[in-house]
């Protein structure tokens, strides 16, 4: 199971589900409280029937906290 935020354009918000298998389910929102909320809801389920929350494989942060990654960010124009 993967769970997935994306913001639009146009202040909308999704958050994609996909699993178990190939099944994707798509939530649409108009506030991203929401969108938090529900994700937050479907995470509770998940390991209420057994899942366990992985962490990011894209978070380089060691068991400290401390971030090992490249910087990418910029200083101001």
């Amino acid at each position: 199971m993967r769970l997935v935020r994306e913001t639009g354009s146009n202040s909308s918000f999704r958050l994609f589900v996909y699993g178990p298998g190939t099944e994707v389910v798509t939530h649409d929102f108009d506030n991203i409280a929401e969108c938090l909320k529900r994700q937050a809801e479907i995470e509770h389920r998940l390991m209420v029937v057994g899942y366990e929350l992985a962490q990011l494989s894209s978070d380089r942060r060691d068991k400290d906290g401390i971030w090992s990654g490249p910087d990418h960010r910029r200083a101001p124009n």
